[in-house]
């Protein structure tokens, strides 16, 4: 299972390959509301490697950066293990739920705005507390997950004919499960002296040292 902790983001990689290959020599077969739940799902699997792998440095920009943690950023807030949590036991079962029941509306279009909502954290919230214009997820929810997210909103207004409350709805319920998938577990698991550590490399990335650096002094 540690091992599994440690590397979850690489072997996302290897999935959204697989996905890819499926797509691309089945996807005719696929019906194509379900296709652009994998897509989404895709969307997903590339911006978790952007922000843990390459260039990576996500612990450090949301501990350091937006935290403001200076003595046990490798740890605190976020941990391995709460890291875990956020993005495999709960990010990954809404979007595969999603690509099972393709043919909910209301639930394609919640996974739509969960995407697509990515940007405020990441392009708003993150850059401003940091000052920076980069941070680990931003180009991927900038120019991925969003145009994706677009597209899948449109896909679903011209191609079915589906009752208002579906798109003002999961509106209504963002913010509950942005904060019981996101925030609690992150809430839960926080102790500076957790042994869920990240590792050296997942604490390093573009643009993110010098900010830690300063925010450190």
């Amino acid at each position: 299972m540690k091992a599994y902790r440690n590397n979850w983001y690489y072997v996302g990689g290897v999935i959204f390959a697989a996905l890819a290959i499926i797509l691309g020599l089945f996807g005719d077969l696929i019906d194509p509301m379900r296709r652009i739940m994998m897509v989404l799902f895709m969307c997903l699997l590339a911006h978790q490697f952007e922000e843990y792998a390459v260039p990576g440095g996500f612990p450090s920009a949301w501990n350091i950066g937006v935290s403001g943690e200076k003595e046990a950023g490798d740890r605190y807030p976020l941990n391995t293990k709460s890291a875990f949590i956020v993005n495999i036991c709960c990010a990954y079962p809404i979007y595969i739920i999603g690509i099972i029941f393709y043919d909910v509306h209301v639930l394609s279009i919640f996974i739509t705005y969960f995407t697509m909502l990515q940007i405020l954290m990441h392009g708003l919230m993150m850059n401003k507390k940091m000052g920076t214009f980069y941070n680990p997820g931003v180009a991927t929810a900038l120019f991925v997950m969003v145009p994706v997210g677009i597209y899948s909103r449109w896909y679903m207004a011209v191609n079915f004919d589906i009752p208002s409350w579906n798109w003002w709805a999961p509106i209504l319920v963002f913010p509950l499960v942005a904060f019981t998938t996101i925030l609690l577990p992150i809430l839960k698991c926080q102790n500076r002296n957790s042994p869920y550590v990240f590792p050296e490399r997942d604490t390093k990335g573009f643009s993110i040292q010098g900010k830690v650096a300063r925010i450190r002094r």
